[in-house]
């Protein structure tokens, strides 16, 4: 166990390095200091000020610790590992404002979403396949197929931009955007997006939450129990019950 352990953190770690390194290259494969540098300051900048831009922002530092066949250790590659590791992502090259306040302060705009629409995703496509897998082979269960797809070839963006024109724009009964932090009117900024994100998931949650009721209630001791005169009660609580007693 201890091995296991062991093992599955070391590759943990090499994940992590790699993925680091390959962000690095990502970065300065797309741009540049000097590119970064005109970015903030303007392109009619002067040279000088984006030298001195650079100096500031620690850019004029070489990439690879070897530069010019020597070992540098203040390097933009060593400096990168550091910071990330220590969780230090330092401020904005634009507005200097640190990224780490700027990450606490979507913290709760992000979960105040996130987390009710994960909630109500889940209850809604477990009650909507329940209810499709009671009544499979029936018109119920074919009407709710052909809503599902219809549901799952809609882009999500296409629904977002439908719902927004005429939800909260043509019959204004929600805001458009925004954000409000007090519990009084963070409600009203959720209610839209949180609908679009239930609505836009149905279509693929209810078909494989369907697909896994019928495939369990065609299992064998499903079919067992039924044959020996079992009831719906007994089959639905009392089996799985039984099983797991056994299996244990």
């Amino acid at each position: 166990m201890l091995a296991y352990v062991l093992r599955r953190a070391v590759y943990g770690v090499g994940v992590v390095l790699g993925v680091l390194l390959v962000l690095f290259v990502l970065f300065f494969s797309i741009a540049t200091p000097d590119d970064i540098a005109r970015r903030a300051l303007g392109d009619k900048a002067r040279e000088s000020a984006i030298a001195q831009w650079k100096q500031n922002h620690g850019y004029d530092r070489p990439l690879l610790p070897i530069h010019q066949g020597e070992f540098r250790s203040d390097n933009l590659l060593f400096h990168h590992y550091a910071t990330m590791l220590s969780f230090d992502f330092g401020a904005s090259d634009f507005d200097a404002v640190p990224i780490g306040e700027r990450l606490a302060n979507g913290a709760l705009p992000s979960l105040s979403l996130t987390m009710p629409l994960f909630v109500l995703e889940v209850a809604v496509a477990v009650v909507v396949a329940l209810f499709v897998a009671v009544f499979r082979g029936t018109y119920i269960d074919r009407a709710g197929l052909v809503v599902s797809v219809l549901a799952m070839s809609v882009p999500i963006v296409l629904m977002i931009i439908g719902v927004q024109y005429l939800i909260a724009k043509t019959l204004a009964w929600f805001p458009l955007s925004g954000y409000d932090r007090s519990l009084e009117l963070m409600s009203r900024f959720l209610w839209l997006p949180v609908a679009v994100g239930v609505i836009s998931a149905l279509g693929a949650e209810v078909r494989f939450l369907r697909t896994v009721f019928v495939e369990e209630t065609s299992r064998d001791y499903v079919r067992t129990a039924r044959a020996k005169g079992a009831s719906v009660f007994a089959i639905r609580y009392c089996t799985p019950m039984i099983i797991n007693t056994i299996g244990t």
